[in-house]
């Protein structure tokens, strides 16, 4: 028995491996930005940056300069006075003359920082109030194609699902279903839903429904603390983002620590990549891989 899960633990890793390497998983890393993507902003922020940091250099160039100039006009000053000093009023002749030095110095340097600051900060002010432009999300070729693929019954139809403007998810990391029932039924059946309502909101509110529920928190179960529940890893693609939903949808009260992904149509067998029934205190016993995970055919 152990030498046949072996075995079955090693063809597991060898397709859990091929599965996520190669060109195939290149080719979604330009689908893993949200459905809030900002690309067409990055350019505004970019240069506002630099016209920021260009008045900042400048205003620094400004100040040294009228930092020197006051030791210029003091050193001046101070010759005034000692050549000035065997005059009667020559001293006061002498500072005020400076004064008016230092006041012309003065009305230059803040023209100057009106103009080397002040444009630059204004031109980057008006980069940063550029309305936002959301450039279209581009699905996965998988989910373009079907999203009821990864579905146990796929007799439902997406268009069904309330609301309208679910965020569906694109990535393809490794998803957590906890469940009470045994790895023997699960791997055959798979996971059906309990329900042909598509209603996300009384699905995440307890009510049966068409979703079967899994976590992006693959350790929910410990700190749920369900002794004997099962861990199932899911690999499935699409699903419901239900955290980032309830943005759009703010009438979606999710729980929050548990980072829900709702799949419509339950979850078919091929996407199941195995199980762990937890022992309690953190322990879990040796993984039991599904002979039937076959999530590419």
């Amino acid at each position: 028995m152990a030498e046949r899960l072996g075995r079955d633990g090693d063809d597991l890793a060898v397709r859990f491996t091929s599965r996520n390497t190669g060109e195939g998983v290149d080719a979604f890393h330009a689908d893993w930005t949200g459905e809030e993507s900002v690309s067409s902003h990055v350019g505004d922020l970019a240069e506002a940056a630099r016209l920021v940091g260009v008045a900042l250099l400048a205003a620094a160039v400004v100040v040294l300069a009228y930092k020197l100039g006051i030791i210029a006009a003091l050193i001046g000053l101070l010759v005034r006075l000692v050549t000035a000093s065997i005059l009667p009023g020559g001293a006061v002749a002498a500072v005020v003359a400076e004064r008016a030095v230092l006041n012309r110095l003065r009305n230059k340097i803040v023209e100057l920082l009106q103009r080397v600051v002040g444009r630059p900060f204004a031109r980057a002010a008006e980069r940063l109030g550029r309305p936002l432009i959301r450039t279209p999300r581009r699905w996965p070729a998988h989910l373009l194609r079907d999203r009821t693929q990864a579905a146990a019954d796929r007799s439902f139809d997406p268009d069904d699902i309330v609301p309208r403007d679910v965020v569906w998810r694109t990535e393809r990391r490794i998803l957590g279903r906890y469940d009470s029932r045994g790895p023997d039924r699960i791997f055959e059946e798979g996971f059906q839903p309990q329900g042909d309502e598509l209603d996300l909101h009384e699905f995440i509110h307890g009510h049966p429904g068409g979703f079967v529920s899994t976590s992006r928190d693959i350790n929910l179960i410990v700190r749920a603390r369900h002794n004997g529940f099962y861990r199932y890893l899911v690999d499935v693609p699409g699903g419901i983002d239900v955290r980032r939903s309830a943005r759009v949808n703010t009438y979606l009260r999710p729980i929050r620590t548990e980072r829900e992904v709702a799949v419509p149509g339950g979850i078919d067998r091929r996407y199941i990549v195995g199980a762990q029934r937890y022992r309690g205190g953190g322990m879990f016993d040796p993984f039991i891989p599904n002979p039937h995970y076959s999530p590419e055919g």
